[in-house]
Formats: structure tokens, sequence, C-alpha cells
């Protein structure tokens, strides 16, 4: 496993507008509680599976630990991709992203 600092966490709810709208004020209330609580849940559960001191004891796990310059190239090598998928996930959305990086990068100094 590679400590890459990165990672997508997906999770849809998904229904169709009647069904929405047939619902009470209340009901969607409940929803909304639910699908909050579950996204609680989801991450607190990554987080815990990501956490090294986790995975130390599980003898088939290696954990990789890029240097910098590892990663520097990994992500330049990833540049067209994220290029190819601007369209898709906005601009705004990877220069936040890379951005968040650079903020995370500074603190490790």
């Amino acid at each position: 496993m590679t400590a890459s600092k990165h990672g997508v966490l997906d999770y849809m709810f998904i229904t169709n507008t009647t069904f929405w709208n047939g619902l009470t004020q209340d009901e969607q209330r409940l929803f909304r509680y639910a699908m909050n609580m579950a996204l609680r849940y989801g991450n607190a559960v990554a987080k815990g599976l990501n956490d090294q001191s986790e995975l130390k004891p599980m003898k088939r796990v290696t954990v990789l630990e890029p240097t910098r310059q590892q990663l520097a190239v990994w992500q330049s090598a990833m540049k067209p991709l994220w290029q190819e998928y601007e369209p898709v996930i906005g601009a705004d959305i990877l220069k936040a992203a890379q951005q968040a990086e650079e903020v995370t990068a500074a603190s490790a100094n």
C-alpha cells in the first residue's frame, strides 16, 4: 500500500423527484439525518482502515512512504490525467486539491 496522502471516498443517494417530493418534511429531515450519519460513519471507518497503526500488525500489508521526490514524479505523471478530467471535475476543484496539497506539504516542513 502506498501512503500517497490522497484518496477518493464517494457516496451517492439516488431517488426520483416524485418519491422525494412525496415525503413529508419530517421524513426528508430523517433521510438527511441518516445520510449524514452514514457519511460520518463511513469516513470514520475509512480513517481507521487507513491508520498505519492499524495496518502494521497485518503481515501481508507493506506501507510504502514515498519521498517528496517520488511523490513529485508521480504527480507529474498524473498531470495529463488531471487535464483530461478537468472539464468533468471542474478547474476550481482541481485547483483546490492542488492548493490543499501545497498547504499539507508546507506544514510537513
